[in-house]
């Protein structure tokens, strides 16, 4: 595995570290492999990269400039967010980040698992760091998610009422949710999700329009990037965000609940389910049921409102709400966006809408259809501990 690796050891003088800035810039022009770009910048890249004193705009600029023309970017780091301190005492203290382990597209894609450990200095005023670069890890299993690209494969409603026609039995809710699950996942990862949608270049314009749409649309909801508009073909900026947003939202390394650094997979995975466990207690054994007359006590609604609140749902009234929601929202735990059930209405509408009037009339709801998945997102790009 070929790549280039810079090291800097950057002057205290800002005017020598402008010549810095363009020597890499000049370097990164003629890299086109993986690049690493790391050491002692001596300068911060972000306002928040120091602690107990200002940093103006203006020193910031250069370096980042820098980085962004030569298509740069932090790789994941733990330990130490503050690289570097002037060992004072009191409030004449402060902490800076200056050291910075950097990556450019190229390193992302093929160490997408790198990680800069940054130790405590010591006896020093800068914190070594040790870079690991790896290959993607081993992950769980990805559960099912549907892409919104699908729908705009002209097999689409075919391979989907070739699924929905199989007869099932039991409660309406029932089949909806065993031919989501069983036949209809199974047909969207047969065909619309081939990678043939994004190579139709030598065929007719109107297939390409579609297969350039599809992708677009497939960048957008693996970036979460929905505040751009329609149309924006910028494919690079799509791919990198979503990147990014990989790399940030990983977790390599964590301190458990007593105080231990954890850098296996499994082990991070099993301190976080700890954690959370002991955060949300456990399941009581007995619940005192709601007394009815105490609630009668309170205000009740009249006859004539209580007969508008149970009023039952037309399917009208059930299409309109799935239709109002945004097909680019999360999906459920079942993997599917509601922009599923907009493509496939005139073949699964009937279904949803008896599934729903079934909730409303036995006031039970399936167990697999009330689940929900917690993901856990950093929110910040440095988390230490599992309570971050």
């Amino acid at each position: 595995m070929s790549f280039f690796c810079t090291f800097i050891y950057s002057s205290n003088d800002l005017n020598d570290r402008y010549k810095l800035w363009d020597d890499l810039i000049r370097i990164g022009d003629r890299i086109s492999l993986p690049w690493i770009v790391c050491g002692d910048f001596n300068n911060p890249l972000n306002f928040g990269d120091r602690l107990g004193a200002p940093i103006s705009a203006a020193k910031i600029e250069g370096f980042k400039n820098c980085v962004a023309l030569c298509g740069l970017s932090d790789i994941k780091s733990d330990g130490c967010f503050f690289t570097w301190n002037n060992k004072q005492s009191g409030s004449a203290r402060f902490f800076s980040k200056i050291d910075r382990v950097l990556g450019n597209d190229e390193w992302m894609s093929t160490f997408p698992d790198s990680l800069a450990q940054f130790l405590p200095e010591g006896l020093f005023d800068h914190c070594p760091a040790i870079v690991c670069a790896q290959k993607l890890l081993p992950s769980g299993k990805r559960p099912f998610q549907y892409f919104n690209m699908w729908g705009l494969d002209p097999s689409f409603l075919d391979r989907v009422k070739e699924s929905w026609d199989v007869p099932l039995y039991g409660v309406h809710m029932y089949q909806l949710f065993s031919r989501l699950k069983r036949d209809c996942q199974e047909k969207l990862h047969a065909s619309p999700g081939d990678p043939s949608m994004s190579s139709l270049e030598s065929v007719a314009v109107e297939s390409y329009r579609v297969a350039d749409t599809a992708f677009l649309s497939f960048l957008r909801q693996k970036s979460k990037l929905y505040w751009l508009k329609d149309g924006d073909a910028n494919t690079s900026f799509f791919h990198r965000s979503i990147k990014l947003r990989r790399q940030f939202n990983s977790i390599h390394s964590i301190q458990d609940g007593s105080g231990i650094c954890i850098h296996s997979p499994d082990g991070v995975t099993n301190a976080f389910v700890m954690y959370y466990k002991s955060l949300l207690g456990a399941t009581l054994d007995h619940r005192e049921p709601v007394r009815v007359s105490v609630v009668q006590l309170g205000s009740i609604v009249p006859d004539s409102l209580h007969a508008v609140l149970c009023a039952p749902f037309s399917d009208v009234d059930i299409q309109k709400d799935m239709f109002s929601i945004d097909g680019k929202k999360a999906p459920g735990p079942d993997g599917f966006t509601s922009q599923f059930f907009k493509d496939s209405w005139s073949v699964v509408g009937l279904d949803v809408c008896n599934a729903v009037k079934d909730l409303f009339l036995s006031g039970k709801l399936l167990r697999e259809i009330d689940a929900t998945s917690i993901t856990l997102v950093p929110k910040s790009s440095h988390p230490t501990s599992d309570g971050f």
